[in-house]
């Protein structure tokens, strides 16, 4: 799992690309890999590229996930952009989720475009 996470110099940040079907299983799983590649690269923003995924995760699952991230706090410290599919039921899920790592003060954002996300991230 490890090969899928990238480590790109211009910029600083970490790239993690997933596709497939997205469970609070499977997410959790996300979180604590990132979380790894996160501490062992405490200056970089994090670029999680979820746009050839599929989701139905509910409300519960979202926090759950949220919960995940909060348990790594200490290593999350920079910005976190996800990049998610342009389609009416992931922007609401995308709410519900930045509103979790809102609560819990995260630099997290959702964006569709690549280059936004890297704008983000670069500012």
């Amino acid at each position: 799992m490890a090969d899928r996470i990238k480590i790109y110099r211009i910029g600083d940040f970490i790239r993690f690309t997933e596709t497939g079907t997205l469970d609070v299983p499977r997410s959790v799983l996300i979180v604590h890999e990132l979380s790894i590649a996160a501490n062992h690269h405490q200056d970089h923003n994090i670029l999680l590229d979820l746009r050839e995924t599929d989701t139905d995760i509910d409300m519960i699952g979202v926090m759950d996930i949220a919960a995940e991230f909060g348990k790594y706090r200490e290593v999350f410290q920079n910005k976190i952009a996800v990049l998610i599919p342009d389609s009416e039921q992931r922007i609401e899920f995308a709410k519900q989720v930045k509103a979790c790592m809102d609560l819990q003060g995260f630099q997290f954002d959702q964006f569709f475009d690549f280059e936004a996300a890297m704008d983000w991230l670069a500012d």
